[in-house]
């Protein structure tokens, strides 16, 4: 008996699978379905966020600018990732930068980066302005459309203190 599996060419990292197959010759009273422990030989991808250029002091009514960088650490190529902004107590959204394809929706900003090589990079800038007063703590968060191998870096937290 052989058997060939195709590889998709996305990495997906290890996961259980199950293959089925036709018998041509001989019959017997083989299970057509054998399960399989597969291990994706595409190299993964790390996204990553960190925070550029944040203000963590505002005056009520002041326009912040915040830029974002999403890293893929590689090894592999990204196909792309979402990045993401909880709605934000004490600012208020009025638009992404330039070259910046975000949308809102229910209070969280959400920002499309495409495809990116191995240690290629990208900045995200949003533009706000500050609405309330207070210290206020959010999540910056990005997740991948490939299998990332080191999740720890896909958040960091951004503090603000508004007077």
């Amino acid at each position: 008996m052989r058997y060939t599996a195709v590889d998709d060419a996305m990495s997906e990292g290890p996961h259980h699978d199950t293959l089925t197959f036709t018998l041509r010759q001989g019959g017997g009273s083989n299970d057509p379905r054998a399960p399989w422990f597969i291990v994706d030989n595409d190299p993964p991808v790390d996204p990553a966020v960190s925070i550029v250029l944040a203000p963590t002091i505002a005056n009520v009514g002041q326009g912040v600018d915040a830029r974002f960088r999403i890293t893929n650490n590689g090894p592999g190529a990204s196909t792309g990732s979402t990045f993401r902004i909880p709605a934000l107590a004490g600012l208020t959204y009025l638009s992404p930068g330039p070259g910046t394809s975000c949308s809102v929706s229910v209070g969280t900003l959400t920002c499309t980066v495409g495809a990116l090589a191995a240690g290629a990079s990208v900045d995200v800038v949003v533009l706000y302005q500050s609405s309330t007063h207070g210290a206020w703590t959010n999540t910056l968060k990005v997740r991948g459309n490939d299998w990332d191998n080191a999740s720890e870096n896909n958040m960091v937290p951004w503090v603000m203190t508004i007077s």
